[in-house]
């Protein structure tokens, strides 16, 4: 038995590969510049990012930043992406390779990461618009699942729909993880069958709970936060009850309350581009190695507050003579210049009109202190 057991497809076929390949250096030289391709498929199958999965990441990413392969230039370019870290693999590249096999036929990924010169461009523009019609599948499921949700919430969620496109239930599945903190089960049914996806949350190993239930499915895999199953459309009624009470077991009967765990309590005079450069040593973050997270008491709000939008906040706190730019994702409360917050937040460096600058993106919503003058 391998003794890492959270290696991706991927990774597992990477291993595979060196294996093969033995001690011949020139294939080994090989190997290693598709690293590029490891890190892409690694982040994007959401495993943890520990042990060799976070080595094989933090070399893909050296090597997908310099690569050579018209088709990943093309997709960064396509993106408006012009550096890679796994932040950039997870939200922006990944689901434009992914809404391929999710929309139309993962082949068409494939084709773009083979293409030559000439074609990469034209593929890259084709995942693009595929990515588009994805997220317009995306909004119109969610609207579905969302009110679908029962009330009280049940320990684990399972919601079936007619109509709902399999490729995509995977994405929806995850926000409603995220929203109401529970693992949840969205399954697409079509005649006799469904196909299901699953996200978790970090209290339980989902794997764990889908093998309880393992002889309901026509078939699942997966591993500790995702999962897919295929399962008749009889027995959905079923799988609700006895996915709800693995879920319960392993959570030992207790109500799942997300908690942020805050690393440091800092000041904004603290926040460097040396104190980032330090934090980057501990890179590339995800699940099972997250950014570390800050407090600042008593923010003061300068410059324009405002939306993003319409779903995202901006505004900037005062250091010193300047601003740090903060931004709340998918938060509505717009706080008033000259106001003092508490705000918890991860340290980020993005690019703004071509130059590179902090950011302090909220990991919750701001804590009113008082109103300045």
């Amino acid at each position: 038995t391998y003794p890492y057991r959270e290696l991706s497809g991927v990774g597992t076929a990477f291993k595979l590969a060196q294996a093969l390949m033995g001690e011949d250096e020139r294939k080994k030289r090989f190997l290693f510049w598709q690293l590029d391709l490891v890190a892409l498929g690694t982040v994007a199958d959401i495993v943890p990012l520990t042990g060799e999965n976070r080595t094989l990441v933090k070399l893909g990413l050296e090597i997908i930043n310099r690569t050579k392969k018209p088709g990943l230039k093309a997709l960064m370019k396509t993106a408006g992406i012009e550096r890679v870290d796994a932040w950039g693999i997870g939200y922006i590249l990944a689901p434009r390779i992914n809404a391929s096999g999710r929309i139309a036929h993962a082949g068409r990924a494939l084709r773009l990461l083979l293409s030559g010169q000439e074609r990469a461009g034209k593929f890259a523009k084709e995942l693009e618009s595929l990515n588009l019609k994805r997220r317009k599948l995306d909004e119109k499921i969610s609207e579905e699942a969302f009110s679908k949700i029962p009330s009280p919430l049940p320990y684990g969620i399972v919601l079936a729909g007619e109509g709902w496109h399999e490729g995509v239930i995977g994405i929806v599945a995850g926000r409603i993880a995220e929203e109401f903190y529970r693992p949840t089960l969205l399954i697409a049914l079509k005649g006799d069958k469904g196909k299901g996806s699953g996200r978790s949350i970090p209290e339980v190993n989902l794997y764990r709970v889908m093998e309880k239930c393992r002889d309901l499915f026509i078939s699942f895999g997966g591993h500790t936060l995702a999962c897919g199953f295929t399962i008749e459309r009889n027995k959905i009624p079923e799988l609700e009850m006895r996915f709800n009470e693995a879920v319960q077991e392993e959570l030992e009967g207790k109500e799942p309350v997300p908690v942020i765990h805050i690393d440091a309590e800092i000041f904004p005079e603290e926040i460097t581009h040396e104190v980032l450069s330090y934090l980057d040593l501990f890179s590339p973050f995800g699940p099972g190695n997250e950014r570390p997270v800050f407090l600042i008491r008593d923010a003061e709000v300068v410059g324009y507050p405002g939306k993003i939008g319409g779903r995202h906040v901006k505004f900037r706190i005062r250091k010193g003579n300047e601003g740090i730019p903060v931004l709340g994702f998918n938060m509505q409360d717009v706080p008033q210049r000259g106001e003092r917050l508490d705000i918890v937040f991860r340290i980020v460096k993005d690019t703004y009109m071509g130059r590179e600058r902090i950011t302090l993106y909220l990991e919750d919503s701001p804590r009113r202190r008082n109103v300045g003058a």
